[in-house]
């Protein structure tokens, strides 16, 4: 498919696709979103690997070694299991210690 193609099927110009593409121009997640479902992909196949972080729960254990016990678990939760970690529970900066 080409820049033209796809510009065309998310109502942006094919420049806008180029600079998106090259990482000189932000889009808006609902656009990312909707490439993604025109070029049958992943939302994460978009996105540069990081080193040593494989998958999102790499991601998540890396941030949680910062935070205190209680914040550090939520968001285990939350990324291992998102309809768990949405519980309303909600996490302050004393939780956070």
């Amino acid at each position: 498919m080409t820049q033209l193609e796809l510009a065309r099927q998310v109502d942006l110009s094919r420049t806008s696709v180029a600079n998106i593409e090259a990482g000189n121009q932000n889009a808006p997640i609902h656009v990312l979103y909707e490439m993604c479902l025109i070029l049958q992909l992943k939302p994460v196949d978009l996105f540069p690997e990081i080193e040593g972080i494989t998958s999102p729960i790499d991601i998540g254990d890396s941030i949680a070694a910062e935070l205190g016990d209680k914040a550090a678990n939520w968001l285990r939760t939350l990324v291992r299991n998102p309809q768990q970690g949405a519980t309303g529970e909600s996490i302050n900066a004393e939780d956070k210690g």
